[in-house]
């Protein structure tokens, strides 16, 4: 058994490094040395997770719920591996079990969430989504599907509330600040917008999405040339080979010409 546990161990040395064809071949021979060594085949599992082979996923986290009926980490992997199959009457299942051995298990409450909303069950869905928030008040993911959630429905007014709440919560968070940003700007609060972004700023200087959004709010709503052809500079003095970066160059050349003219 020490050997095989080092076996296994080793392979996870190698899956956190990303090398999973190594990790597969270890995790593969700690199960054939002991057959009934549930780790190795939930490691195992998650490999096939990482390479999105997600039957085969299944059918290790499968085995390891045969094999430890009480992890409940591994019903949350079953579940996701359901839902991304799009099996989520299995997915639910798989939840509801990870919540039968961790009642206040807030990320399978969040989860159950993201099946309901994929099956546009959306009252449901903002349901579990606060119950994941009342057990975990620092869970962002919940925050911003609850967001997401209210934006996909129109509720504007509601998604910005949530990320008041996730920002008041998490304080050190450049995105969150960033989708409060673009909340305002949904609900034309143009001043709060660029406070959101520029706190997004402070937080990481280098956003280059929070920059490219200031630049069009000064272009257009707030008409401010300096600060957009600041923000615009900004970017390619971090980014360079930024994916827009030929875009954000002409931008730069027509704002200097208007400015010129």
């Amino acid at each position: 058994p020490s050997c095989v546990r080092a076996i296994n161990n080793l392979g996870i040395e190698y899956y956190n490094r990303k090398n999973y064809e190594t990790a597969k071949s270890l995790y593969q021979k700690a199960i054939q040395l002991q057959p009934a060594y549930e780790k190795a085949y939930y490691n195992l599992g998650n490999v096939y997770k990482e390479e999105k082979d997600y039957e085969r996923a299944l059918a290790m986290y499968e085995k390891t719920a045969e094999l430890n009926p009480g992890n409940s980490r591994n019903f949350i992997n079953l579940g996701n591996a359901y839902a991304m199959q799009k099996k989520f009457p299995e997915a639910i299942k798989a939840y509801w079990r990870a919540l039968e051995e961790k009642p206040n298990y807030a990320e399978a409450y969040n989860n159950l969430g993201n099946v309901y909303r994929s099956l546009q069950d959306y009252d449901q869905a903002i349901a579990l989504y606060e119950k994941a928030l009342t057990l975990n008040r620092g869970y962002i993911d919940a925050y911003y599907n609850l967001a997401d959630t209210y934006g996909m429905l129109k509720r504007h007014e509601q998604s910005l509330e949530v990320l008041l709440r996730a920002t008041s919560a998490i304080r050190f968070l450049p995105a969150a600040f960033y989708r409060l940003g673009s909340a305002y700007e949904k609900t034309s609060q143009y001043d709060k917008a660029i406070e959101a972004y520029e706190k997004a700023l402070q937080l990481d200087p280098g956003y280059a999405e929070a920059r490219l959004n200031l630049a069009s709010l000064y272009m257009g709503k707030v008409k401010d040339t300096k600060r957009a052809l600041y923000h615009l500079r900004a970017v390619l003095e971090k980014e360079p080979q930024h994916p827009q970066a030929e875009r954000i160059k002409e931008v730069i050349r027509t704002l200097e010409m208007e400015k010129a003219g």
